[in-house]
């Protein structure tokens, strides 16, 4: 469970834009495997927050979650959006669950009426369906895929994601450098607009101190290829900034490969701390560090950038256009394919500190990113694609 439940949604300006007598479907594509990543929160966040808004002519919102493998419960959804339930996963298992999904999915379009449904997939690869009255919409997170050369043109996401394209009414992108890095791939055939995503951590309490026994510098995500992880870790070998900070690592344990890095770099184990966490302990990991550093090579947008900034925390980031896009002002930029500028960055932001002018503007810059304010420019999407009498 994601500490769900019911939640103030009085973010932002009410949006009193609605949908008279269409249905919202989100599929149960990103629910399927075990995990609860960013893609998760994202329909969580914008379903509760559309099934909710005040107004008599809102839409429907049902999550067909179906059988599925993530830790998401009907108390993470406001009551009776989540249809489904969880189900134990093994290998393969996502596929059996996303065909008996898809089969669902069919039947339940198959007898709706001729009021239109606006069905989002929550990712890539939903079935083909023959109701005229649907139109699908898909969101574009990142194009890493595509872009970066040490995948291949053959890979199943990009295959998914192209049978997803083609039958698509609509497309959102999270920023707008997702968008420019799609359409260096594929043509515009639909409509699509950029709405970005929302940043507020789900906080329950007022901050407490963190039990770490020493300063240290904060990573929050996987450590996967595009993380830049290696190099992150060959940056505070090199200039051994781990004598005098720690690095918490906020994410899945190290594996033998990762503790090898830390070995070739010179930066012993004991420097090192691994955690999961809620919300309310992330939000105390970024109040206490003395930087965040986020080093990665691509992204589609950023949200750990945006809570950091919101927790007033010291930022080092790459020096990438959705970086810049987001958040243009305050962090300490890096090239994120040179260790020792990932260093120098480092070195600025522990002795600039909190009281740097740049950690107050870029504060500032995130309060504005609010989940409220995506679901509200989400719903007005749907409704550019229905008629107007509907």
């Amino acid at each position: 469970m994601l500490g769900g439940g019911r939640w103030g949604l009085g973010d932002s300006k009410p949006v009193t834009a609605g949908i008279h007598g269409v249905r919202v479907i989100y599929d149960s594509t990103c629910f399927l495997q075990d995990n609860v990543g960013g893609i998760v929160r994202y329909f969580i966040e914008i379903a509760n927050r559309i099934g909710t808004m005040p107004g008599s002519v809102m839409p429907a919102v049902t999550v067909l979650a179906g059988a599925h493998g993530s830790r998401v419960t009907k108390s993470d959804f406001e009551h009776g959006l989540l249809k489904g339930r969880r189900m134990p996963t093994f290998r393969g298992s996502w596929r059996i669950y996303k065909a008996l999904n898809d089969l669902a999915m069919q039947a339940v379009l198959s007898t709706s009426s001729t009021k239109p449904i606006i069905l989002h997939e929550t990712y890539y690869g939903a079935p083909q369906l023959w109701n005229r009255h649907v139109k699908r919409v898909i969101t574009i997170y990142d194009m890493i895929w595509e872009e970066e050369e040490y995948t291949g043109a053959d890979n199943w996401v990009i295959r998914a994601k192209r049978a997803s394209v083609e039958r698509a009414d609509g497309i959102l992108f999270i920023s707008e450098s997702s968008r420019q890095a799609f359409h260096r791939h594929y043509p515009q055939r639909c409509s699509e607009a950029v709405v970005h995503l929302g940043s507020e951590l789900r906080t329950t309490r007022d901050r407490k101190p963190v039990d770490i026994p020493w300063p240290y510098i904060l990573f929050v995500g996987r450590r996967e290829f595009y993380k830049n992880w290696a190099r992150l870790v060959e940056a505070i070998g090199t200039k051994q900034l781990w004598k005098t900070h720690g690095l918490v690592n906020v994410g899945s344990p190290l594996s033998t490969a990762d503790r090898e890095m830390l070995r070739s770099a010179g930066v012993p184990d004991h420097r090192v701390m691994t955690l999961r966490c809620d919300d309310d302990t992330l939000a105390d990991l970024y109040t206490a560090a003395d930087c965040f550093v986020f080093p990665s090579l691509v992204e589609g947008f950023g949200i750990p950038l945006l809570e950091a900034a919101r927790c007033g925390c010291p930022i080092a980031c790459s020096d990438i256009p959705v970086f810049r896009e987001i958040l243009p002002d305050g962090p300490g930029w890096f090239d994120p394919r040179s260790s020792s500028s990932i260093a120098s960055s480092l070195e600025y932001c522990l002795s600039s500190g909190r009281c740097a002018a740049g950690t107050a503007i870029a504060k500032q810059t995130a309060g504005a990113f609010s989940w409220q304010r995506t679901a509200g420019e989400t719903l007005a999407f749907y409704r550019s694609l229905v008629p107007q009498d509907s």
